[in-house]
């Protein structure tokens, strides 16, 4: 990997830390006093839209840096998850647009189905290559295929999964918020 590239790929790296840090974070806010769980889920709540709509178009515009500018390959299953990544972006681009929140449950949806994609990637990569469906063929590259690995563990699949999980996350956050303070009926 060129410098730049390295650059790149130890930002996003951290990055997946900060999310997969606030993945863990958000199951002890159920567990402290009342008041200070409802302030803090409601700011995040209210904030939802706007966050999920940063982490979806960064992550599609990263995704495609790692392909168009960087020259990594996508295998079969990097596609897929794109397949359900790409349009949550222009998903909550139009529910910011719009002031529209109804498609929630579609963000929620599509990110569930990515996540486990992603998460059969990762162990596929990590842990048990023969599982991997993709083929070793010029267009595709193989699913095994680690461009990288960052702090030991961080692979692109683990970012996409860390992407979902964080968009599930703040989606629930966010029906949560709409229905104790009747925002929204979802």
């Amino acid at each position: 990997m060129n410098p730049f590239v390295t650059s790149v790929t130890h930002l996003f790296g951290a990055l997946t830390i900060v999310g997969q840090v606030a993945v863990i974070l958000f199951l002890p806010l159920f567990v402290i006093h009342r008041r200070v769980r409802v302030r803090a889920l409601q700011w995040i709540g209210e904030r939802a839209i706007v966050l999920c709509f940063i982490l979806t178009a960064g992550a599609s515009v990263g995704s495609l840096f790692y392909s168009e500018i960087a020259g990594f390959v996508p295998c079969m299953l990097c596609w897929i998850q794109r397949a359900f990544l790409f349009p949550q972006a222009i998903l909550f681009g139009i529910m910011l647009w719009t002031k529209n929140k109804i498609a929630v449950g579609y963000a929620i949806a599509l990110s569930v189905l990515g996540g486990a994609v992603a998460a059969y990637h990762y162990y596929g990569q990590m842990l048990n290559a023969s599982a991997l469906p993709c083929p070793v063929v010029a267009e595709v590259s193989p699913c095994a295929v680690r461009h990288f690995v960052e702090f030991g563990y961080i692979t692109m699949p683990l970012m996409s999964l860390t992407v979902f999980l964080v968009v599930v996350v703040l989606m629930t956050l966010y029906k949560d918020v709409c229905k104790r303070y009747v925002i929204l009926n979802l």
